[in-house]
């Protein structure tokens, strides 16, 4: 159950989750990264299990955040470990891991360089 700005719902995406996974919460996402792309940035622990990027309902983009889920714990840490200072390139599009975040390198570059 949920609450928010005097709402109460039930929220049925916790459904989606094991309840016993190892989760790390992905800050930064740009609107051109989806699932797939998560994925494979992850997919080299093999207790891999799931990855969601968080959209908006209404209009599709990125909520800037997302998650990445994992059966074993050694593979959990190793990832946060890891992904600190990565760069990925997925489906044509750079992406950076920093900390744990992932963000898409242009709006990084826009953003920080000026560029």
């Amino acid at each position: 159950i949920r609450t928010a700005a005097g709402d109460v719902w039930e929220d049925t995406s916790l459904m989606e989750w094991d309840d016993n996974d190892f989760r790390i919460f992905v800050g930064d996402i740009g609107n051109e990264c989806n699932d797939e792309m998560l994925y494979r940035a992850f997919s080299k622990y093999p207790s891999l299990v799931k990855v969601k990027v968080i959209r908006d309902k209404r209009s599709n983009k990125t909520k800037g955040y997302g998650f990445a889920s994992f059966k074993d714990s050694a593979d959990y840490v190793k990832a946060m470990r890891e992904v600190n200072g990565e760069f990925y390139s997925l489906n044509g599009l750079i992406l950076l891991l920093i900390y744990g975040k992932v963000q898409c390198l242009e709006y990084f570059l826009n953003v920080y360089c000026g560029c």
